[in-house]
């Protein structure tokens, strides 16, 4: 077996891994372009055929409703991956992956409770007792309330206005 210089391998090597970021690169613009499309054919597809959207985009463009949808979405949310990074190496799994974690992010911001929140609505809503109480009897049964310290709704309410 005759041996490759390890210089002719390091320029081989390096040749290939720009190939891959060129291909990852291509991937998630085609599958941006392809969301500016779709998005375009959705307004269509409802005023102007019989068909639903999810049974027109397979029939006629061969793509999941699903995947359909996932296009779209990084379409619609480009600038939110641009922020979030490079995106000259991201798939599209990753692109997805960033708009689902600021989605989760977002709404655990809106979702701080503390115990004189659950206070307040309690007494909006007629329920006598404690909101600690409440708390208690919820997750005995299974269910998890994130509740807050005051502290803890000061400190996210700190981070979120400087983000």
């Amino acid at each position: 077996m005759k041996t490759i210089p390890l210089k002719q391998l390091a320029t081989k090597i390096k040749a290939e891994h720009e190939q891959v970021i060129q291909t990852v690169r291509k991937s998630l613009e085609h599958a941006k372009k392809a969301g500016e499309l779709l998005s375009k054919a959705q307004k269509q597809v409802t005023k102007d055929t019989a068909f639903k959207w999810g049974r027109w985009v397979e029939q006629e463009c061969g793509v999941k409703e699903r995947t359909a949808s996932n296009y779209i979405r990084l379409f619609k949310n480009w600038s939110k991956i641009e922020k979030a990074g490079d995106v000259s190496t991201l798939t599209v799994r990753a692109a997805l992956a960033i708009l689902k974690k600021r989605t989760r992010q977002q709404k655990a911001k809106h979702q701080q409770l503390t115990l004189n929140d659950l206070g307040g609505l309690m007494e909006k809503h007629g329920i006598k007792g404690q909101p600690h109480e409440l708390v208690a009897l919820l997750e005995e049964i299974g269910l998890k309330v994130p509740v807050a310290t005051e502290k803890e709704a000061e400190q996210n309410a700190e981070q979120t206005a400087q983000a």
